[in-house]
């Protein structure tokens, strides 16, 4: 499994680096687990150690030919030590950074011990060890590692915010209706929000219904299965858990097109909101409160009155057709179903033709 290739340069992977940063900068080893390609977030931990240069770096592919930790730390810093433990008492601020290490590897071993003889020196100036490993290594213990876990790394607003940065940007009603909708269901998966975000507008606002337009092996891979933040189809987004959208469209398609709803409701009920208070504005002397009650207030009535009275009112049929358009696509959403582009399209177009919303 591969994360998209902007992961860790949007503000919650950038975070997520600075943390694991942080932590080595307090001289602590860091054993995380990334259950996709360890390589990228090697690699922007590295480039951030190197841009900060606080510290030597030295890294390792632990997938390359084998060869010795002590041979890595003689060929990246001065030999000054023959043994492990030698390099563990005389480095000063050097980071170890490795990954695609076996679980039984012979290197992992020697990580280990020099990240243990690192954590008997006990001194600010001790180097210290990062693995980013694909697989979960349960002999790294406290106290002297730290273990992390590279999920919940993404929100709504990196996606938000990959669209735009994207060159997809969402300053038109368009673009910002297909923005939500993608980011909706596409969650933490960069690659999802692109492919949707690609996609006709017809098909990125109920892509639900297409979804041959979007999917990829995985949706087969995982139907009838578990979702697994370790099979990459769960995460947390947003605060909570969430499931990745080809498990649901596999395994529960009613709850991808409640995510679908979701993203619609967003842009499409404030834009509905505007229309309905522009209307009660054109056609004030019209109408009249739903109850008395409400000390005459024509601000609050509903779709339903609105399109009741201005019926009985003989208002001009295009514009009465309109907001009856208005009104279906307001109480679809309403009752969480999501809305196809062809009604909103024409839905615009008869409101532009009558003037109701500029």
């Amino acid at each position: 499994m591969n994360r998209h290739h902007d992961f860790w340069r949007l503000s919650g992977g950038k975070r997520f680096v600075e943390t694991v940063r942080a932590g080595s900068r307090e001289r602590r080893s860091i054993l995380i687990h990334e259950p996709f390609d360890p390589r990228p977030l090697a690699a922007a931990i590295g480039d951030l150690t190197r841009d900060q240069g606080l510290d030597g770096l030295c890294e390792i592919d632990g997938s390359q030919p084998s060869a010795s930790l002590c041979h890595h730390l003689q060929s990246k810093f001065d030999p000054i030590a023959s043994t492990i433990d030698g390099f563990a008492f005389g480095l000063n601020y050097a980071v170890i950074l490795a990954w695609n290490v076996a679980a039984t590897s012979v290197l992992l071993e020697e990580l280990s011990s020099f990240a243990r003889s690192c954590a008997v020196r006990g001194e600010m100036s001790a180097p210290v060890v990062i693995i980013v490993s694909r697989i979960p290594i349960d002999h790294c213990t406290q106290p002297v590692w730290e273990k992390l876990e590279a999920r919940g790394i993404l929100g709504p607003h990196d996606g938000v915010g990959f669209a735009a940065g994207a060159g997809r940007g969402i300053q038109t009603f368009e673009h910002r209706l297909k923005t939500s909708v993608a980011v909706e269901v596409g969650a933490w998966d960069l690659d999802i929000i692109e492919r949707i975000l690609s996609m006709s507008t017809h098909r990125a606002t109920r892509p639900d219904a297409h979804l041959d337009a979007w999917s990829d092996p995985r949706a087969d891979a995982w139907r009838d299965d578990r979702p697994s933040w370790t099979a990459g189809s769960l995460d947390e987004w947003g605060g909570e858990a969430c499931v990745h959208p080809l498990y649901l469209a596999v395994n529960k398609p009613a709850l991808l097109t409640k995510r679908v709803w979701r993203g619609q409701v967003a842009v499409l009920f404030p834009w509905l909101e505007e229309f309905r208070q522009t209307v009660i504005r054109t056609y004030r002397r019209q109408l009249r409160p739903d109850d008395l009650s409400y000390g005459g207030d024509v601000e609050s009535l509903d779709w339903g009155p609105v399109c009741w009275q201005l019926g009985r009112a003989g208002v001009d049929r295009s514009a009465l057709d309109a907001i009856h358009a208005g009104r279906k696509i307001r109480n679809d959403l309403a009752h969480g179903r999501p809305v196809d582009w062809s009604a909103v399209q024409s839905f615009e177009a008869d409101i532009n033709k009558v003037g109701l919303l500029r």
